[in-house]
This record gives structure tokens, sequence and C-alpha cells, in this order.
């Protein structure tokens, strides 16, 4: 009996010299890693907190982009067609001023001798005064939306215009006439032709800029 409590008490102090062994080997290393884990999982956590931040910010980034983009895109959508509708207004008006400009007092007229000149010129100068009246707003009023050098150009034109329209109501061709000049269809063929040449470099400019827009 007394053997079997001695075989006991070694099988005990096995165990627990066991535990022990166990204890002082196994231990620190299982709580060293178990530590390990636990940080490895809260760096993934940190830097999937991170990546998503990042993922975030850089989807806002983007869709603010895209809005920006999506609203320049529209002003220049808006810009090519309000410009393309001034230069399509303002050449019909133009081709319609630099007729009745030219036709004030033609190299090569033709008048109807059941028409006295002075109804002649008041008919062509009303004729004139309706194509001016059409003209003159649409440069003005559309100043912001042309370029420098196209409103400098239609500025000049209108001075040459003016100029053409006067020479004819304050000039006359008749030698008997007291308002007779002698450079009378000289100065309206050399207003006619700056007119034509002014006309055709605006035409120019107005190609040139819609093809940039």
């Amino acid at each position: 009996m007394e053997w079997f409590i001695v075989v006991g008490d070694v099988i005990i102090l096995l165990g627990l010299g066991a535990l022990a062994l166990f204890a002082r080997n196994y231990l620190p290393s299982y709580t060293k890693e178990k530590g390990k884990n636990l940080a490895t999982r809260e760096d993934i956590e940190e830097i999937t907190d991170k990546i998503e931040s990042v993922k975030t910010e850089y989807a806002k980034e983007l869709e603010g982009l895209k809005s920006q983009l999506n609203a320049k895109f529209h002003a220049q959508t808006v810009r090519f067609e309000k410009e393309f509708h001034v230069y399509e207004k303002i050449w019909k008006a133009l081709l319609e001023i630099k007729n009745s400009t030219v036709k004030l007092r033609p190299i090569s007229d033709t008048v109807d001798s059941r028409v006295s000149e002075e109804d002649r010129k008041r008919e062509r100068l009303e004729r004139f005064g309706k194509a001016f009246d059409c003209f003159y707003p649409a440069v003005y009023e559309n100043k912001p939306f042309f370029p420098p050098d196209i409103f400098t150009r239609l500025e000049q034109l209108l001075i040459l215009m003016n100029v053409e329209s006067h020479g004819y109501s304050a000039r006359s061709p008749d030698p008997n006439h007291p308002l007779y000049d002698s450079k009378y269809f000289d100065t309206a063929e050399a207003n006619a032709e700056k007119i034509r040449e002014e006309t055709e470099a605006i035409c120019e400019l107005m190609r040139q800029k819609i093809e940039s827009l």
C-alpha cells in the first residue's frame, strides 16, 4: 500500500515537473506568438483602414475632377454654340450691309429714267439704313463674344460704310449739281474695294476662330 502511495507521489511529482517544464518552455513562446498574431491583426486592420481612407479620398477627388471636367465641357459647348450663333448672325447681317453699301453708287449703274435722282437716292439710302440698323446692334450687342481682332475689323468696316453712305448722300456726279464731286466714282470704287477687302478679312478670321473652337 505504501508502495502504491510512493508510486502515486512519484507520478504526481513527474506530472508537476512536466507541467513546470511545459510552462517554462512553451508558454512564453506561445504567449509571444499570440502577441505577434494580435499585433499583426491590429497592423492589418490599421493598414486596411488607411487603404479604405485613401480609396475614399481618391474617389472624392476623382468625382470632383469628373464634375469639373463636365462643367468645363458644358461651358465649352455653350460657348461654342453661342459664338457660332453670333458668327452666323453677324455674317448674314454683314452680307446684307455690304451689298446695300456697294450698290449705293455702283460703277456700272443702271437707272430707271422714270425714277427721279432724288427718289432713287432715297430708296437706296433707305435700303442701306435698314441693313445698317441690323448690322450695328449685331456688332455691339455681341461685343463680348468677338475676339479683339474681329471686333476691330467690324468697327473699321462700320466706319467705311458710313463714309460711303455720306459720300453718296452728300455728293453728286452731275457737273451741273451744286454738290458736284469730280472724284465721285473714283471714291466710290475705292470705298467699295476697301469694304470688300474688310468683309473677306472678317470672314477669314471668323472661319479660323470657328475651326479653333
